[in-house]
């Protein structure tokens, strides 16, 4: 923190000094802030002086920039009253009983005024609650989507490994490889795979840039992350169908050429 906390002099407890956030002292550009006085909508003619700089906390979501905040003790000097609240940092295993504490002491200040309360990493979930269900539905069905494809994967690869049994038998005959069997079975494939991904992975990136571009706090998507996609799309191919394909290479031959 720049500058200084609030203390019990006149003009901090009535509304004559503030303290800014990062963000509104920015406005001020290279002029010196701390020391300038400001004046405030619906309060007197009398302007607040600005006594210190603190950093911004953001309690919105992420969605949402740090706004402009100036804080003040009271609302002497102003024609309206902010909602306030108490902060109080808990301690101990037992919640119920310090929050009846609590209420027992306030009812002692204000008996009328019933105890409102709430947590504050309660309300920060609550925040992002939403992007917590997107990203669990998202999780679910690209899983879902995975398995669907790999499944269809497997069954394609075993139905032309099957209508394909005869000709894998003469080539080995003939004095082809495994590896040579792997790849005569898997380049069936990997065509169709390139076209997919030349697709696929531009449109996604540009859908997930322009989702991210509606949060003032983002990350930045890198080809880090396409190459982890193009990585894993492999991996599943390879387990899928080299798994039959080097089953049908190490076949003894003259089985699926007995009925020739």
């Amino acid at each position: 923190m720049k500058g200084r906390n609030f203390n019990d002099s006149y003009a901090d407890q009535n509304t004559r000094s503030l303290i800014l956030n990062e963000t509104a002292a920015q406005l001020w550009g290279n002029q010196k802030v701390i020391g300038s006085f400001v004046g405030m909508p619906y309060c007197d003619s009398v302007k607040a002086q600005v006594v210190g700089i603190t950093k911004d906390i953001n309690v919105q979501d992420l969605a949402n920039a740090v706004r402009p905040i100036a804080y003040s003790i009271n609302n002497k000097a102003c024609g309206y009253l902010s909602g306030g609240a108490l902060l109080v940092k808990l301690s101990g295993n037992d919640l119920s009983q310090t929050i009846s504490n609590i209420e027992n002491s306030w009812k002692q200040i204000e008996p009328e005024v019933p105890v409102r309360y709430s947590f504050l990493d309660e309300n920060f979930q609550r925040l992002f609650k939403t992007y917590f269900t997107i990203q669990k539905t998202i999780s679910f069905f690209a899983l879902i989507a995975i398995l669907i494809s790999a499944m269809g994967l497997f069954a394609l690869t075993a139905y032309i490994i099957k209508e394909r049994t005869k000709e894998i038998g003469i080539r080995k005959v003939l004095g082809a490889e495994v590896g040579d069997v792997v790849i005569l079975i898997g380049k069936l494939f990997l065509q169709l795979i390139f076209i997919a991904l030349l697709i696929a992975i531009p449109l996604s990136w540009l859908a997930a840039t322009k989702w991210l571009q509606t949060f003032a706090y983002r990350i930045h998507l890198s080809w880090l992350m396409a190459a982890a996609t193009i990585l894993m799309i492999a991996v599943i191919v390879l387990v899928t169908i080299g798994t039959q394909a080097v089953k049908a290479a190490i076949n003894n031959p003259v089985k699926s050429l007995r009925s020739e």
